[in-house]
């Protein structure tokens, strides 16, 4: 009954949008075709479909408009350089088509580091107003990714904070040097990106009056967004399209007091997860890993959320785990090919390793039911590294070998109480952590762009045929 419904509800909305399509006037046309956009999911660029029209600027941003997400999440991938010519042509074909000017690209080629943001920057006069677009790169970018771990210790995230403010020089620039003062201003972006887009959104909100604009001239799109904001105000010009198995809508935590402002747009569907558990045997030290069920792919996110959230608040996380993660996450990115293959050696050696050392099997159960501290296990992993590092003729210079080491500790120190925790309360079977673990890569392809853009397209009735889906 629910779903007969719910067809009935796009079939409505379907006949409305045809309405409005009808007395669209003549510069009103649906503009359509073919955008390519890069993936790290196959070699060469996938191809969409995408449609775009000056209406979508012509009605109020205060109501969702289903046609204007997909677009949106559209120039979202189609920002990223092409994998066919490393080269920013993917962007520049799909705005030239639909008719802005003056793109203005930003950090989109070059190196990355954790203090360099991608984005573009393009106007459409539109009557007598233009739409000034702020796309941001949330894909392939590389060292950026470090700034995902800077949250800093209080206020907006600090990662995210930050490049925020870089967009917002670069947007004010660019509208004083093309002398832009009737506008209305488009934003987007998808997951790093989204909290982005979603800081700029709440930051032109309070500005209104310095972009001469109203509420209803701005558009906010973002997707899979992590929390960036210390407030969770209730725009209604911000939509976030939020997928509720994914986990990367959950972090920073909310208990953190970071969210993410605006209109929350729900596309979860309804999954189950396989859970797992530990079989621990006392008599000869053997663990085994075994199958536990079922449940509800979201529920079990949240509890896994739920388990971070209780043992890791923001200030210890800031002033312990923080900048080493973030330093060999913005190292890894500048790692030749030879160097991450060698890297990856001494992680997988030392694991194989470990994975058969019945000392540390014996360390994690005397840790589990004796309660000692973390230093045992902390020196049997260091030392075991160390040796893959000496013995097994690793090429990777000292100081890369010393940011894997000096994140030994720090981190064995924040997750052995997430670990202690998940062991107790489900009486010894480390039920949370093992279910994550095995079940990683499914987690992680909650997250792809093509899984989000698939939805998206579900709920716009401009892309009702199957083989539409094909490009996907």
């Amino acid at each position: 009954m629910k779903k007969k419904y719910i067809i009935y509800g796009i079939i409505i909305v379907c006949l409305l949008s045809i309405f409005v399509l009808l007395s669209f006037k003549k510069n009103d046309k649906i503009i359509t075709g073919e955008f390519k956009y890069a993936t790290n999911l196959q070699a060469n660029d996938k191809v969409g479909i995408y449609y775009y029209s000056d209406q979508y600027f012509k009605t109020s941003s205060l109501k969702m408009n289903n046609h204007l997400t997909t677009m949106s999440l559209n120039l979202t991938l189609n920002i990223i350089p092409s994998n066919e010519t490393d080269e920013i042509t993917n962007i520049k074909d799909l705005l030239g088509q639909i008719g802005f000017k003056d793109l203005r690209f930003y950090d989109l080629l070059g190196e990355t580091t954790a203090y360099t943001i991608g984005n573009v920057i393009a106007h459409k006069k539109i009557n007598n107003f233009d739409v000034v677009l702020v796309a941001i790169r949330g894909e392939r970018y590389g060292s950026e990714w470090a700034s995902d771990f800077l949250a800093g210790e209080n206020g907006n995230h600090k990662g995210f904070e930050e490049a925020k403010n870089q967009i917002v020089k670069r947007l004010d620039d660019y509208l004083k040097e093309y002398d832009l003062d009737k506008i209305k201003i488009w934003i987007t972006g998808y997951s790093r990106a989204g909290a982005i887009a979603n800081l700029l959104g709440a930051h032109i909100n309070e500005h209104l009056d310095d972009y001469n604009i109203k509420e209803d001239d701005l558009y906010v799109y973002t997707f899979e967004a992590p929390n960036s904001s210390s407030s969770d105000k209730k725009y209604n010009n911000i939509y976030n399209i939020t997928n509720y198995n994914d986990p990367v809508n959950y972090v920073p935590f909310r208990d953190w007091n970071l969210y993410s402002n605006g209109n929350v747009i729900d596309i979860t569907e309804e999954k189950t997860i396989i859970l797992k558990k530990l079989k621990i045997s006392l008599t000869d030290f053997n663990i085994e890993i075994v199958d536990n069920g079922e449940m509800n792919k979201q529920e079990f996110i949240n509890k896994f959320i739920d388990l971070l959230a209780h043992n890791i608040d923001r200030k210890l996380y800031t002033e312990n785990l923080e900048k080493p993660l973030s330093n060999i996450l913005e190292r890894i990115f500048k790692l030749t090919d030879f160097e991450m293959s060698e890297l990856t050696r001494l992680v997988k050696t030392t694991i194989d390793k470990l994975k058969n050392d019945k000392d540390l099997i014996s360390i994690f159960i005397g840790y589990i039911f004796s309660n000692n501290s973390n230093d045992k296990l902390i020196n049997k992993i260091t030392a075991t590294l160390k040796s893959v590092y000496e013995t097994e003729n690793i090429k990777l210079s000292k100081d890369d070998y010393l940011l894997v080491e000096n994140l030994i500790e720090p981190a064995i120190n924040t997750f052995m109480p997430i670990v202690m925790e998940d062991f107790i309360n489900s009486d010894g079977k480390l039920s949370t952590i093992l279910t994550f673990a095995y079940n990683l890569e499914e987690i992680i392809s909650e997250h792809y762009s093509s899984n989000t853009l698939k939805k998206i397209m579900e709920k716009d009735c401009y892309y009702e045929k199957e083989e539409f889906y094909e490009h996907i």
